[in-house]
């Protein structure tokens, strides 16, 4: 009930930010409250026979009616507060000065209207209400000082009663508020504390969608320095693949099949790339690249590569078999695999891309385009690297376009007794 009267004097559309909804429902809060607070000492001025404060409660419960429908209407939150207290500030004053001054029991209450103030409209009108309030108190007491005859327009016989009430009201009136802006608080760092998950949330999909373009090492770089340098490596191992005749079937194929099917082999290729801790460079079309090596270097580079490639192999026998079974087109692949120095790293300031430079890389384009289907296409100096392990098939020396003549072969399986 309380939020539903709450809710209706808040400004339509501010529930749009939820900073200014928190605020705008603090202020109401504290007003409605303050309402009934005072509502309450009506009845308790009229125990003690105290006509003045009678009239003056009775007077600001008025004022703040206007002022919850002018909030309704959009008043600046500011302004709402400032009104609220500047009530508050005259029906207090009002009732010390008819209660005696310096000496009257409501003069604790004089402490509110500045936290109050804090609270809800910030620091300028706390601090301008402090000085207010510091004024009339100092006022009261040189008035006092003085003999100044404040009236004491209450019944006398019932003065300890009004100095409990007024001991009991600051009680209630102090922790209420404290409980409302208790509330307000907590509603506010809930939000925050959802923020925060959100924010990290976020930050990990970034982390992730950073991580899925540049490798770990190189992203780092990137976040502590705003820019990254290319790093030569003095052997790595390169892999290009593609689909044979990828072309002429293309042809048959709708945009969408096509697409479609590259990214069913090229998903699975990732999946095994990722066993193996190697980076995938890009997709060129039909090829797929990658490399190993770096951005770690490692010596065994070259053996992890053959072992890449012959689960490519054996990948695409297994989804071939499967997409043949669903009658979808089916593809075999050539893989040509170089070992030798690069350069890699991030060009540009735009769409980083992590990539491979080299003779190396050119060598490993050749081999490919040079394979065969369904075989592993090495050159020598890889072949010098795996030999102990994979037997290999000589293939001599083939001339390949820009690269004159290279000795090649085909990587034909493990050799037995071997534990790799």
């Amino acid at each position: 009930m309380f939020s539903k009267l709450v809710m209706y004097f808040v400004p339509s559309g501010i529930d749009r930010d939820p900073e200014d909804l928190r605020k705008y429902k603090l202020i109401i809060s504290t007003i409605i409250i303050t309402f009934l607070f005072l509502l309450e000492y009506l009845v308790l001025c009229w125990i003690i026979r105290f006509p003045i404060a009678i009239l003056v409660h009775a007077l600001v419960m008025l004022w703040f009616l206007p002022v919850l429908f002018m909030i309704r209407n959009g008043m600046n939150k500011t302004t709402a507060s400032n009104l609220y207290i500047l009530a508050g500030v005259i029906d207090i004053n009002v009732s010390i000065y008819f209660s005696g001054g310096m000496y009257s029991p409501v003069i604790p209450f004089l402490a509110s209207s500045p936290i109050v103030a804090l609270l809800l409209a910030g620091k300028p009108s706390g601090f301008f209400w402090m000085s207010v309030n510091t004024l009339c108190a100092v006022a009261f007491c040189i008035m006092s000082y003085f003999h100044f005859p404040f009236p004491d327009d209450y019944d006398l016989n019932r003065k300890t009663v009004f100095f409990l009430l007024c001991f009991i009201g600051i009680i209630q009136l102090i922790f209420i508020l404290s409980l409302v802006f208790e509330n307000g608080k907590n509603a506010a760092l809930n939000k925050l504390a959802e923020r925060n998950k959100m924010i990290v949330a976020e930050k990990q999909k970034s982390e992730m969608l950073l991580l899925n373009i540049l490798p770990e090492e190189i992203s780092n770089e990137l976040k502590q320095t705003g820019k990254t340098r290319a790093h030569s490596y003095d052997m790595a191992t390169v892999m290009f693949s593609d689909f044979v005749n990828f072309t002429s079937i293309g042809e048959k194929l709708t945009p969408e099949e096509l697409v479609s099917a590259i990214a069913e082999y090229f998903e699975t290729f990732d999946h095994i790339i990722e066993r193996y801790g190697i980076e995938k460079i890009k997709t060129v079309g039909d090829a797929y690249i990658c490399a190993s090596g770096l951005p770690i270097p490692t010596t065994d580079n070259a053996l992890i590569m053959i072992r890449v490639a012959f689960d490519f192999l054996k990948a695409m026998e297994e989804l071939n078999e499967k997409r043949h079974i669903r009658g979808h087109v089916v593809f075999n692949i050539r893989i040509g695999i170089n070992t030798g120095p690069l350069v890699a790293g991030v060009v540009g300031i735009k769409k980083f891309a992590y990539d491979i430079w080299g003779d190396t890389v050119n060598t490993a384009a050749r081999l490919q385009e040079k394979g065969e289907a369904g075989r592993i296409n090495i050159s020598g100096s890889t072949y010098d690297l795996i030999k102990q392990i994979f037997p290999c098939t000589y293939r001599g020396k083939i001339e390949a376009k820009n690269k004159g003549q290279i000795d090649m072969y085909f990587v034909e399986g493990l050799r037995q007794n071997v534990l790799v």
